[in-house]
C-alpha cells in the first residue's frame, strides 16, 4: 500500500490527473510542483484517497517563514 492511500487503494480523480487540494487555499496544486513540495517541507502529507494534503499533527508552521505562493504572485504583478 502506497503512502496516503485508502485501505482499498482508492485514488481520487484529482490525484489521477496530477493534482491535489491545498488545504490552506482550497485550490488544486500540481503534484510535484513548487507549492506541493513546499507543503511537504511544511509537514503536510498527501492523502491520495481524499485528494487533499493533510495538515501536520502539531499544526502548520511554514518552513523558513514562507507563505505559500505569495512570492510568485508579487513577481507576476510586477511589484
Amino acid at each position: 500500500e502506497e503512502e496516503g492511500e485508502g485501505e482499498e487503494g482508492e485514488v481520487h480523480h484529482l490525484v489521477k490527473s496530477g493534482y491535489i487540494i491545498n488545504p490552506t487555499s482550497g485550490r488544486p496544486v500540481r503534484i510535484g510542483g513548487d507549492t506541493y513540495l513546499r507543503l511537504l517541507e511544511d509537514g503536510f502529507t498527501p492523502n491520495r484517497a481524499s485528494g487533499r494534503m493533510e495538515e501536520p499533527a502539531g499544526g502548520v508552521t511554514p518552513a523558513g517563514g514562507r507563505s505559500t505562493g505569495a512570492r510568485k504572485r508579487s513577481q507576476r504583478s510586477g511589484r
